[in-house]
């Protein structure tokens, strides 16, 4: 069927089908959906027919426009999804200390302190922020009576033009 459409009248289809695009129940999809079936359909027309590019083609520019605007307004209806942990409180942390969870006494209790240190510090981070640390901003020195402290030495960020001095774990 594709061999025998021109460009203009599959544009135009798609369009229309992504106009018309419900689940079962006639709710629509949210934006993340419609954006990844635009996605899908062009690259399942690109791989049968090299020729056609939805994303480069001039003949496609109402299809991209319209999947654009389709999605700008779902995203503006959809209620934003809050990943935000539950938060520890200051009160919450003695308690995990108090019950040995957290505490430089045994093995379990100190891997259980560094985890969580190390959570707070790396945990709240973003992705690009996280996979750009280099060994270099770690030092990790000796000090009296067999204890080792390690710092963390923070590049400038975006939201963090100064950077600080460091962060002290331990």
């Amino acid at each position: 069927m594709l061999d025998s459409m021109d460009y203009v009248k599959l544009s135009r289809s798609l369009t229309q089908f992504f106009c018309e695009l419900r689940k079962m129940d006639r709710s629509c999809y949210k934006a993340d959906s419609i954006r990844v079936y635009f996605h899908a359909i062009a690259r399942s027309l690109k791989d049968n027919n090299p020729e056609i590019n939805v994303y480069k083609d001039a003949r496609f520019h109402n299809l991209k426009k319209t999947v654009d605007g389709l999605i700008r307004t779902l995203r503006q209806t959809e209620n934003p999804i809050k990943k935000q942990a539950q938060e520890i409180t200051p009160d919450m942390e003695k308690d995990l200390r108090d019950r040995g969870f957290l505490g430089y006494d045994t093995p379990k209790g100190l891997l259980g302190a560094l985890l969580f240190e190390l959570g707070k510090l790396f945990g709240l981070r973003g992705g690009k922020e996280l996979r750009s640390v280099r060994r270099n901003q770690l030092k990790i020195e000796n000090v009296d009576s067999g204890l080792v402290k390690i710092t963390f030495f923070e590049d400038r960020t975006k939201t963090n033009q100064a950077g600080t001095n460091n962060f002290i774990i331990a």
